[in-house]
């Protein structure tokens, strides 16, 4: 008999839910809490890779503008995490340091191809609970943080695309343009993007 997956809503009310895995013979072989405080958010999903299913966390975490974004593909093995693949990226969004556009997109690569053959089980992201099983499509990363930036794009719609203007614009370019932002403040105030960096045929429009 296979696992089977429970969740325990009857803390919700005091910020708390927990997603338990059962054996087959109805023992919790592993549980873990998702709460709507900052600290508590998290999202777990089942990711069938190869025909094998395992568990998936993601956590893109922001703290006064400092970035952690992890993502942790795992199994368990007499109750314990097995880590299968697991990644990190660390930014800042305060302009201290210089983004390195290639590493966030590689990243966001490698986070929504595993989303993309993943369903939702929990997920107390941005302090608002979601429960599967559902799609996890609206987990796919898109650096949304981008969205305050109305002067830099307009909104960022998929991994390989982006909108500039009202154009689509290829992820190169967008790489491009994010590398030129050396620095920008928490009003996300632009700095001078150079015809060498974006070409004559610009895609920023001010």
């Amino acid at each position: 008999m296979k696992e089977s997956i429970y969740l325990d809503q009857s803390q919700r009310d005091n910020g708390s839910v927990t997603l338990h895995i059962y054996d087959s013979s109805g023992n919790d072989i592993w549980n873990e809490q998702a709460g709507t405080s900052h600290v508590g958010w998290t999202s777990l999903f089942l990711c069938e890779q190869g025909g094998e299913y395992y568990l998936l966390r993601y956590l893109p975490g922001m703290w006064q503008g400092y970035c952690t974004y992890t993502y942790t593909l795992f199994t368990l093995e007499g109750g314990a995490e097995h880590a299968v693949r697991s990644n990190t990226i660390e930014f800042d969004v305060n302009g201290v340091n210089k983004l390195d556009a290639p590493n966030m997109i590689a990243f966001a690569e490698e986070v929504n191809g595993l989303l993309e053959k993943s369903t939702l089980l929990l997920s107390s992201e941005g302090g608002e609970y979601s429960f599967g099983p559902s799609s996890a499509d609206r987990f796919f990363e898109r650096y949304s943080w981008l969205d305050g930036m109305p002067k830099f794009m307009q909104t960022v719609t998929t991994l390989r695309h982006l909108v500039m203007d009202g154009k689509n614009v290829s992820l190169h370019d967008f790489g491009r343009a994010l590398t030129a932002f050396e620095g920008f403040n928490m009003d996300f105030q632009i700095r001078d993007l150079s015809e060498e960096v974006l070409g004559k045929e610009g895609a920023l429009l001010f």
